[in-house]
């Protein structure tokens, strides 16, 4: 289904737009990588369970381990902010640790970076909602919050989840990348639960038995609540990678319009796509996304503080450069990465 449509530093642009692969995440065909011995998932991957930091401020999600580019983006960004002079407890990591067929899929990929997530929490939406609930409440305030997603997206259906799949049967019978919550809005997939790794019938189940929605599925509401009250005052920096991630910010329908984190103040937002087109890069292979290795590049070229980084600026050059991968591999639709800030 869309789902799966959607550095070490990365030094320059020039490298980043080359090291993604440039086959469309749903229509490509994989990226050849060479047989490597079998490793266990267990042997290389743990989750720091230890609870947020009391000066957490930088908060780095990988949403999916469909793919190690997510999680490489996350251990790439980290190293730069570490780099930029911020310090370990400054900064909190999410992933989702691969099932066997993940690694399997993309071992040349994961492997690497596998010691480096040892720090990073479980990349669940509860969690990431529980530790933002602590930053809100936290006195005196971080002088800012960063965000950093990368994973697949969903735009809205018209049918909940439980209708599109009444049955594990029906669940069964879709090809694993159908195998995704389906939702009546904007969605951005963070499927792990609390031990690190999920699955999405796992999901599905806990719908089904009446959990909280708002503990399971990334939904612009969902955010937009994390992000206000006690974080209202607080600069904000959002930025999200995955298809039809606009539609956090900038979808214009009157059924989506109170959702939009463009409402909330003192906030800049950033999205790999457009609300209505995909992002490109997200297939195992990729060491990054299209937009998460041209993001990591232009990021490493701009002040530490992210109070003090022209935005508009690095979006517009990300907007060129993105425009070239995409040409130059032979992509469509255009992904339109957006901007939105009312900070200052």
């Amino acid at each position: 289904m869309i789902f799966l449509l959607c550095l070490l530093i990365v030094m320059s642009a020039a490298l980043a737009l080359g090291a993604a692969t440039g086959k469309q995440a749903k229509k490509g065909k994989k990226a050849k990588t060479p047989r490597l011995p079998l490793v266990r998932v267990e042997s290389l991957f743990s989750v720091n369970e230890a609870p947020v930091s009391k000066r957490a401020k930088i908060f780095l999600v990988a949403g999916s381990s469909q793919a190690a580019s997510f999680a490489r983006e996350v251990v790439e960004q980290k190293k730069l902010w570490l780099r930029a002079g911020f310090a370990e407890d400054e900064i909190e990591c999410y992933y989702v640790k691969p099932l066997q067929e993940d690694l399997n899929d993309d071992q040349a990929q994961f492997v690497p970076v596998a010691a480096s997530l040892a720090r990073c929490h479980a990349s669940s939406v509860k969690l990431l909602r529980e530790h933002l609930k602590a930053v809100a409440e936290r006195n005196p305030k971080p002088e800012f919050v960063y965000l950093y997603i990368t994973s697949h997206g969903d735009k809205p259906v018209s049918y909940t989840l439980a209708e599109a799949k009444p049955t594990d049967e029906d669940y069964w019978a879709l090809e694993r990348e159908a195998r995704y919550p389906v939702y009546e809005k904007y969605t951005m997939l963070i499927e792990g639960l609390s031990d690190g790794t999920a699955t999405s019938t796992e999901i599905l189940g806990a719908l089904r038995a009446g959990r909280d929605a708002r503990d399971l599925i990334l939904t612009p509401d969902m955010l937009k609540e994390a992000l206000s009250g006690g974080l209202a005052q607080v600069p904000k920096f959002v930025v999200l990678q995955g298809c039809f991630s606009g539609g956090f910010f900038e979808e214009t329908a009157p059924q989506h319009s109170q959702d939009l984190l463009s409402q909330l103040p003192n906030i800049t937002l950033l999205s790999a796509a457009r609300h209505d087109r995909s992002s490109f890069g997200c297939e195992p292979g990729s060491s990054t996304t299209f937009f998460g290795g041209v993001y990591n590049a232009l990021l490493a070229q701009h002040p530490a503080d992210p109070r003090e980084i022209a935005w508009k600026s690095l979006w517009m050059a990300a907007q060129a450069d993105i425009a070239q991968l995409e040409k130059r591999e032979k992509v469509s639709p255009p992904s339109l990465p957006q901007f939105y800030s009312n900070y200052r």
